[in-house]
């Protein structure tokens, strides 16, 4: 019995009841209901700051049990996005937040249009706006061509300016952020590539992809 016990912990496997116990997990390997993968090993999930979860959060699938988030996050949705904050700069690149440094560029199949607007952060996916307002604003390329002034993601922004809903939502992406020149996300108009911004909100992050 001692050795049947013994041959199923080297597998890996662990009961419904983890308690205070860290199991080893890998993106094979998942974690036991309300824990992530993170540093490969499983971990209480980590909540929006605001302390809400929503339906679709419950409701994790496949590789969601592991983190996309090399520190701080939570899913977004069921289909593999997460929502991963921290402060970044070109030296600490916003892909760094990503455990596979993978930024959305594209959620329109991921992530439901509530999904977006509902999460509780400011964040952020590669995809870069021109125009002054919410009402005009319209994808632009990641080259540092036609672009300027925000940034589309989800969530919702404060301060400096708090960020709005999109007329015209970009690549799933459906909330509008602006850009500042002193604090948040302090936009770089000469690269429009969002590893080339800084942002010094660590309640704001960027959104991580499969």
């Amino acid at each position: 019995m001692r050795r049947a016990c013994a041959a199923l912990l080297l597998m890996g496997c662990f009961s419904t009841d983890p308690g205070s116990r860290q199991f080893p997990c890998d993106e094979t390997h998942g974690c036991p209901p309300g824990q992530v993968c993170q540093n490969n090993l499983c971990q209480v999930s980590a909540a929006p700051l605001d302390g809400s979860v929503s339906g679709s959060d419950m409701t994790l699938t496949g590789d969601m049990s592991v983190s996309r988030c090399a520190g701080s996050g939570y899913p977004l949705g069921s289909k593999g996005v997460w929502a991963c904050l921290g402060t970044f700069s070109p030296a600490n690149p916003a892909s760094s937040l990503c455990r596979n440094s993978k930024l959305c560029t594209d959620i329109s199949s991921l992530v439901t249009t509530n999904e977006c607007n509902a999460a509780a952060n400011g964040l952020l996916g590669e995809a870069p706006g021109s125009g002054p307002t919410s009402i005009d604003a319209k994808c632009a390329t990641t080259q540092g061509v036609g672009w300027g002034k925000l940034w589309f993601g989800c969530g919702k922004r404060q301060s400096p300016t708090p960020s709005e809903p999109a007329t015209t939502p970009c690549r799933g992406h459906t909330q509008v952020h602006f850009c500042s020149t002193t604090t948040g996300v302090v936009c770089n108009f000469n690269d429009g590539r969002l590893d080339a911004q800084t942002n010094t909100d660590a309640n704001t992050g960027v959104l991580c992809c499969p």
